[in-house]
């Protein structure tokens, strides 16, 4: 029972680290400053230790 009930458990937690994993992947290839010259060019427009904007969850 208490096999069963880990099994269950696990499997869970499985799907929803999965679906968070695939989740931030996803906004990650809409993220408009992935490659680096977008980054360099905020960098460039908004100083060199400004933080470069986040997605929005």
């Amino acid at each position: 029972r208490d096999k069963e009930k880990a099994q269950h458990l696990y499997l869970h937690v499985k799907s929803e680290v999965e679906s968070c994993i695939k989740y931030v992947k996803e906004k990650r290839e809409e993220d408009p400053y992935r490659s680096i010259l977008p980054r360099l060019l905020y960098q460039a427009t908004h100083g060199s230790d400004a933080e470069i904007p986040t997605f929005e969850p």
